[in-house]
């Protein structure tokens, strides 16, 4: 017998007195979780995230004193809460003002681009300086790709993505410089980072293993590489396991814009689909 399930949950929530949910309903869901996310992205790692836990307890005490009778307790959370937007607008003051100036600077899709635009600002600044000192690097940048198997085997970083700090990670003195850096959810993950080498054996004899790194996890999976020769100094691109050479700061800023559109703007989308061999990257 055929069974219409969609009448039969109708009809429950026709019964139970519950309200059907519309498209507009979802829509305006959406909207509310957005605006949350994007709050609590602004004030993460602030302090008022302490404050945010501390109303947090007031509320669950002000119910607890309620259900349990307490009238005193209640009576004195009352009056607080009697007070608690003028409280609010006082104790976050400062977020508030941020969030609103860059609302009204960006708006929240021009805020995400030029948060990209500085990104790759950040590394086409690394690249011309490494560049012009011939210091040998290899930067990649993920994209729907995750390449948390090769985090994980790398020295966790966890720090924005800076032309100073690039460039102090691949100076030959740096135990970190002997490998790959790894940009993931807008932040240097990982250095140190062990990646695949490409499985073509027809290559030029003079791409060291920076080169065949960097075309090995582009061949792999969707992630851009940004490579400094330390041999010539040149700047090259890998993508797609295939390597355009000899960039000027100008194409490798053009050509990361246009690639960044892909690249992934949560870490909770880090998510590694396999493991892959992986061989240590040394200098060229």
């Amino acid at each position: 017998m055929h069974v219409d399930i969609f009448s039969l949950l109708s009809d429950f929530f026709r019964s139970t007195g519950y309200i059907r949910p519309s498209w507009t309903d979802v829509i305006d869901i959406i909207v509310v979780a957005l605006v949350v996310y994007f709050l609590l992205k602004l004030i993460k790692g602030t302090f008022a995230v302490q404050m945010i836990v501390g109303l947090v307890f007031m509320i669950a005490a002000s119910l607890i004193a309620r259900l349990a009778g307490l009238r005193t307790i209640n009576m004195l959370l009352s009056n607080f809460w009697s007070f608690g937007l003028l409280v609010f607008l006082v104790i976050f003051q400062p977020e508030i003002r941020r969030t609103l100036a860059q609302l009204g600077k960006y708006g929240l899709m021009r805020h995400w681009k030029a948060q990209q635009t500085e990104l790759v600002e950040e590394i086409v600044k690394a690249a011309s300086a490494l560049s012009q000192s011939k210091t040998g690097a290899l930067i990649v940048i993920e994209r729907s790709t995750g390449l948390r198997s090769f985090i994980e085997h790398g020295v966790p970083i966890g720090a924005a993505v800076t032309s100073p700090l690039l460039r102090a990670i691949f100076q030959k003195a740096s135990p970190l410089h002997d490998g790959a850096v790894i940009i993931s959810a807008g932040v240097i993950a990982s250095a140190v980072s062990f990646l695949p080498l490409i499985k073509s054996r027809d290559l030029d004899m003079s791409f060291g293993s920076r080169h065949r790194a960097a075309m090995g996890v582009t061949e792999d999976t969707d992630a851009v590489a940004v490579l400094v020769s330390e041999e010539t100094g040149a700047i090259h691109l890998a993508i797609n396991g295939k390597l355009t050479k000899r960039l000027e700061p100008d194409q490798l800023r053009n050509s990361l814009k246009t690639l960044m559109v892909n690249v992934r703007g949560s870490s909770q989308t880090m998510l590694g689909k396999r493991k892959p061999k992986t061989v240590s990257v040394t200098s060229e």
